[in-house]
């Protein structure tokens, strides 16, 4: 139960971190687009001179960030039928309508999808971590609190 509580809240903890990284990619990007459009309508230039000058250098970097927040997004939609096998070995085991062998082999099986799917994505910048770290910890202590509670629940 331990394990695959720990599994569930790994996943959940992945697709958060996951979840905010997209938002400021978000956030840049419009941020960026703003500066960009603000700078051409004031700007005294020629539209030819001015995609020239400004378009095509942040070409690159927008391309980037559109790319990246879509991978990101699929990241956090890949998680989620993963995070709902958790969850139905969790109940299973509260429930007990699995064998210890049939839980661990479950368990080892959703383990498999967590590492492929950490394998299969890209890495997060560590101040992403850093930033969401105080917050998630208490969401995820909630998260395995809410589990325990309803495994006592049924004991």
């Amino acid at each position: 139960l331990a394990r695959a509580i720990c599994q569930r809240t790994n996943l959940t903890y992945d697709s958060d971190l996951r979840g905010l990284y997209r938002h400021l990619l978000d956030g840049i990007m419009l941020a960026v687009m703003l500066v960009i459009i603000v700078t051409g309508m004031v700007s005294q230039a020629t539209f030819a001179d001015f995609v020239l000058a400004v378009w095509v250098p942040a070409a690159p970097f927008l391309t980037w960030g559109l790319r990246e927040r879509f991978r990101q997004a699929d990241a956090v939609k890949a998680n989620e039928p993963v995070i709902v096998e958790a969850e139905k070995l969790i109940e299973a085991v509260i429930a007990g309508a699995c064998a210890d062998h049939d839980c661990v082999a479950r368990s080892r099986a959703l383990q498999d999808a967590i590492c492929q799917r950490r394998a299969t994505t890209v890495l997060l910048f560590p101040k992403i971590y850093k930033m969401r770290r105080p917050d998630a910890e208490l969401e995820m202590l909630a998260g395995t609190a809410y589990w325990v509670r309803k495994a006592m629940v049924k004991v």
